[in-house]
Parts: structure tokens; sequence; C-alpha cells
């Protein structure tokens, strides 16, 4: 409709040939056009197909599942083309569809829920992403993923491509978080670790996993809290509190801190002589979540020595002391 600019239209009369006259159900007013001067009438999807198919001389013209499906759209428009626009059909060949995890349902654009390639780049390198796409043929199925998948999909790529030296995604959203996004504390700690992450690939990924955690995985995110936890604190027993005592203690006392140091003091507190192994691995992953919960309110966190040399050393003693 003219009137609208919607098609909430009913057709009054008809000439044969160019010209219409139509009743806009909405104002209720009539208007008689003519098609080929007023371009406002567009054809049903299954007759407009074909038309185009005609009008472009398409020969080949690749379509979603849903159009192949026995009655759907492309065997209808075939039968249009030949029957009414007097046009061979065009080579057809079925794609699946590409999903989106942690956004909701596939790709749309007619549900607006479509995902631009800079939405993409935000989160993916453009190698990883044309990987994604040139390794799978078109009838199977694969998903972008904006949720904690993306971090096997960095790690795949990684392996197929033999780039072990590359800081993985996990690794670049736990070292972002704790060193405020800081690529040379990043650096630092990748050294002390033995790790020695490609340079590139660090300037490169970090920036895509803030984006990752900040737009779009937020419960994610780790917070040194504010307060101590005093709740968590009460419910411990005597002997956990004890190991936080003794940590702080020692802690204190490092001048020269270090990752191998404080990773190694975060593993000998809970150490007893007589201690059977299994035993001390269950006190050190106790303690550990005590430490986890008392600093950022979670049962687990980075790797708990790097994650205490990139942190405030007044701040965690602060938490850590009741």
């Amino acid at each position: 409709s003219s009137f609208t600019g919607k098609d909430a239209t009913k057709i009054l009369k008809y000439d044969g040939d160019m010209t219409i006259t139509y009743q806009c159900l909405i104002t209720k007013k009539e208007e008689e056009v003519n098609l080929r001067d007023h371009h406002i009438a567009k054809l049903n999807w299954k007759a407009d197909w074909p038309m185009r198919w005609k009008h472009e001389q398409i020969v080949f013209e690749p379509g979603g599942s849903d159009h192949a499906s026995p009655g759907g759209s492309y065997e209808v428009s075939s039968i249009l083309s030949e029957k009414i626009f007097n046009y061979q059909e065009p080579v057809f060949v079925e794609y699946m569809f590409v999903g989106i995890r942690g956004l909701g349902s596939k790709m749309s654009g007619s549900k607006g829920n479509a995902v631009s390639p800079l939405d993409l780049l935000d989160i993916y390198t453009p190698d990883l992403l044309k990987w994604l796409y040139q390794r799978k043929d078109p009838n199977q199925t694969f998903e972008l993923a904006f949720d904690s998948e993306i971090y096997r999909q960095y790690d795949e790529y990684d392996r197929d491509l033999k780039k072990e030296n590359h800081i993985s995604f996990r690794q670049a959203v736990g070292l972002g978080q704790i060193t405020q996004w800081n690529i040379d504390k990043i650096n630092i700690i990748s050294r002390e670790l033995g790790a020695n992450y490609d340079k590139e690939s660090v300037i490169e990924r970090v920036p895509l996993a803030k984006n990752w955690l900040l737009k779009y995985n937020n419960d994610e995110m780790i917070e040194v809290r504010d307060q101590k936890n005093q709740l968590y604190w009460d419910e411990m027993t005597e002997e956990r509190k004890l190991l936080i005592t003794r940590f702080v203690t020692e802690f204190s006392e490092i001048e020269n801190r270090t990752i191998e140091g404080l990773e190694f003091l975060t593993y000998k507190i809970p150490k007893k002589d007589g201690i059977l192994e299994d035993e001390l691995k269950k006190k050190q992953r106790e303690f550990f979540k005590d430490v986890y919960n008392l600093l950022i309110s979670k049962d687990t966190g980075p790797r708990l020595g790097t994650f205490l040399w990139a942190v405030n050393k007044e701040k965690v003693v602060d938490l850590l002391t009741y």
C-alpha cells in the first residue's frame, strides 16, 4: 500500500496487464496503479523466485535445506518456472545451516538475528573463521560459538595447523583478566611458565578474548571481591582456617615474588609429615577452593600461582586475613 507501506491490501480489479485497483485494509482507501510506473507490488515467494531466475538468467542456485524439502520452495518454483515463465530451473545445491551458540537460534535475516562478519571478527581471527567454513562441505552443519565452545574451536585450529606455540583462547581469557588485558604482563607470565607464547598470537587474541568475555560472557568474569567473604569463612573448619592463616604469613614475607615461587608456596601449605599422596592432593584441592572463594567467590579460577602474582599483594592479604 502506498498509503502505509505495508502489504495489508485487497485486490479489487486487475486488467490482466499492468493496472490494478486495490484497497488498503488499514486506511480503507482505494488506489488504481500501473505497476510498470509504480513499483509497489511484489510476488509471493514461490512465484517470485522463478521470476528472478528468468529475469537474471540464473543457471546455478544454492539454497538452504528448508527450500530443498519435498514440496518445498525449490520444487514448487521449478514447476512454476517451466509452466509459467518457460524457463529451465537452475541447478540446485542444498546447503545446511550455520548455527549460533550463545546467542539463540540459527542465523536468519528474516528473524532479525543475523550475525554480521564484523560481529564474528570481534571474537574470531580471520584465519580461524575461514578455517571453520572451509573444513565443512555445504551439506554439513556447524556452529559459530559465542559461548565456551569457542575454546575447543581455537584449540582444534591450533592443532590442525600445528600452531602449538600460540596462546590458547582459554589462556587469553584467563590471563587477560588477571592482568587487566596487559600484553606485557601476559608475555612475562608466558616466559615464567615456560610457555613462551608466540607474541603475535598474544597481540591478536587477547583483544578478541576481551570482547568475548565483556560482550557475551559476563558470567565467566573473574572479579576480586571488594570485601571479605565472611559467610564462607564462617563455614570453614578450624583446620582449613589455619592453612589460610599460615599462607598469609608466608605470602606477606615474600619480597621478590615470582610465579614459580608462589606456585611452590600454594602446593606446600597443605603438606604435613606422613600425609599420603592421595590425601595430600585432596587437601591441596580443598585449599585452592578456599583461597578462590575468599578472593573471587568461585570454587575454581586461573592457575593460582599465576593469579596471585598478577593480583595486588595488599588486596590478597586483606581478603585472606581474619
